[in-house]
């Protein structure tokens, strides 16, 4: 009987923790200025979403068809946009990875910190990647735009379309 318990009751203690562990999220829709967000900070799907001097306890996770625009801010965790409308991250500090992936429009790192890689991948308009510090590595690949740049300082490798950078 005991085993029937434990069966039972350890999946829904996991399930009520993972509740509670999303509750903290932010959805972002419109500006958040010099506030501090404790968990991730959410753009859904087809909204806008700008920080400005935000810090960030967790990821920032863009959505299909969300627009981010990020300026002096400070993430913990990482960005990631996946066919986002377009996104711009300047100015920022960055304790993760930047993973930018299919976005539709315009995509923008200048002036960053970032503790771990940034990638950008099969964007479909123009990348530019300009002035970062980056610990990791620098990798563009099938980014069909034009991919610009430079001045970036990279611990790791700079790769593909963005060797020269």
């Amino acid at each position: 009987m005991k085993n029937v318990f434990k069966l039972i009751a350890f999946p829904l203690a996991a399930l009520a923790f993972s509740s509670v562990a999303h509750a903290a999220d932010r959805e972002c829709s419109g500006n958040l200025g010099k506030v501090s967000v404790s968990d991730n900070v959410i753009v859904k799907k087809g909204q806008a979403c700008k920080l400005d001097g935000t810090k960030v306890g967790g990821d920032v996770k863009i959505e299909e068809g969300g627009k981010f625009s990020a300026s002096g801010i400070h993430i913990d965790g990482n960005i990631q946009a996946d066919k986002a409308a377009e996104v711009s991250v300047a100015k920022s500090r960055v304790n993760g990875s930047i993973q930018l992936k299919e976005a539709a429009g315009a995509v923008s790192v200048s002036d960053t910190r970032v503790g771990g890689d940034i990638q950008l991948f099969d964007n479909k308009a123009g990348v530019s990647v300009q002035a970062n510090m980056v610990k990791g590595n620098l990798q563009c690949k099938n980014n069909m735009g034009n991919v610009a740049g430079g001045a970036n300082k990279v611990k790791g490798n700079k790769e593909d379309q963005c060797a020269r950078l």
